[in-house]
């Protein structure tokens, strides 16, 4: 690993590099803890996606990144259906649930990504 970065002259990480699949890996974590923060303050999706993403991947994200994210989260559903699906095809989990296990991905998620 350490050779990759020679091309730099070990002062910046090259993307193809394990560490950088690491801060990228992070940078997603922390997309969905401020997301599943935000879905459980009762947040519609779309304002839920647009708060964590500015606050997260965006700062990472070129132009072209950018406009494709946009587009792809125009896919997702509201809230409410939003939280169905987590809770399983067959809504083995209630919606409470659900909020729970959120607060929890947040809490340990938080710690994660700053650290």
């Amino acid at each position: 690993e350490t050779p990759v970065h020679a091309a730099t002259s070990y002062k910046g990480y090259v993307d193809d590099s394990a560490w950088m699949g690491n801060i990228w890996i992070t940078w997603t974590i922390e997309f969905f803890v401020e997301l599943f923060a935000e879905l459980e303050k009762g947040q519609e999706t779309k304002v839920a996606v647009d708060k964590a993403y500015k606050i997260s991947l965006y700062k990472h994200h070129n132009f072209f990144q950018r406009s494709a994210f946009q587009v792809a989260v125009k896919s997702l559903p509201e809230r409410n259906k939003l939280l169905q699906e987590l809770a399983g095809s067959k809504g083995q989990a209630s919606s409470d649930f659900v909020l729970k296990e959120l607060s929890e991905f947040v809490f340990v998620g938080r710690k994660v990504v700053s650290f």
